[in-house]
């Protein structure tokens, strides 16, 4: 990395790191420090403050009383008993379908969603204002330390377990392996029928669409039973970095067959991967392909 640049954008940092957005996202749920390129306030998770109604009920029921007398005027004392009862039923109900929001933010923070949004058009506007953020030289060689200390650690730890000089890969709950297994030939399947019926593109799709549809399409035609339809539609398995304008596919089928085994996984066993998006280090997409799929 180069000393002397003080600040790198989302953008170079991806490139540099060869990594997707929601893995920048879950760079900065981690504690990588990323600030806005117009006023420098810096970029925090939303899940980790505190959430919670905007109004509490007091507030909501003085609103609606204030409201009916403003409408309807002062009755009789029975009528104003029962639109008492009528007001604090209506302010239970309007406090309780609440969304919950953001009690309080820290001065000079910016709190965004660190999990990329499942809708396409709002992915990329999120990923384009990544590649805006701006993150400083200092806490980036600090985090990589920290990531390169962690993976050593993990790595003496694995030297331990030496049979036949080689390193032992990954272990595995038997459960999730016997899935894997279960799943490989659909898996192969599914790529092969998608990466075959991709077509031509028009001006007006993107690669990741026609992938989509013809992996949809590829669904259509053949039966499966471990892969589900709502897998097949999950944007991450079609996502791509954009380098120079031109997606990298280099690691295609690896990256998503990888990433097919997360969501499968996640799904089946949801204690043992909670977030597919947010993986520990040995159900990554490169790890789960080239330890359960293509296992000998």
């Amino acid at each position: 990395m180069d000393s002397q640049k003080r600040w790198f954008t989302g953008k170079e940092l991806m490139e540099r790191r060869d990594i997707k957005g929601f893995e920048l996202l879950c760079y900065i749920k981690e504690g990588l420090p990323a600030y806005d390129k117009v006023d420098g306030r810096k970029i925090i998770c939303s899940e980790s403050l505190e959430h919670g109604p905007k109004h509490p009920y007091e507030f909501i029921e003085a609103t609606i009383r204030a409201e009916q007398i403003a409408g309807t005027g002062v009755g009789t004392d029975h009528s104003r008993r029962l639109a008492d009862s009528d007001i604090k039923e209506k302010a239970e109900m309007a406090h309780a379908l609440q969304p919950l929001e953001i009690l309080s933010c820290p001065e000079n923070c910016i709190p965004i969603n660190c999990n990329l949004p499942t809708n396409e058009k709002e992915a990329r506007r999120q990923v384009e204002k990544l590649e805006g953020y701006l993150f400083r030289t200092d806490d980036i060689l600090k985090f990589e330390e920290q990531n390169s200390s962690n993976n050593k650690r993990e790595n003496s730890n694995e030297e331990n377990i030496l049979q036949n000089n080689k390193l032992k890969k990954p272990q595995y709950p038997s459960e999730v392996i016997d899935l894997i297994n279960n799943a490989k030939s659909e898996m192969e399947m599914l790529y092969t029928g998608m990466k075959s019926n991709v077509g031509d593109i028009s001006p007006d799709d993107t690669y990741e669409d026609k992938l989509e549809d013809a992996a949809l399409e590829c669904f259509k035609k053949h039966e499966f039973k471990v892969i589900k339809l709502e897998y097949v539609k999950e944007l991450s398995l079609y996502y791509r970095n954009i380098k120079d304008e031109v997606p990298d596919y280099s690691h295609h089928k690896r990256d998503f067959i990888g990433k097919l085994c997360q969501i499968i996984i996640c799904d089946h066993f949801p204690k043992i991967l909670p977030e597919h998006s947010n993986p520990p280090q040995h159900y990554g997409a490169k790890s789960l392909y080239e330890n359960l799929f293509s296992k000998v």
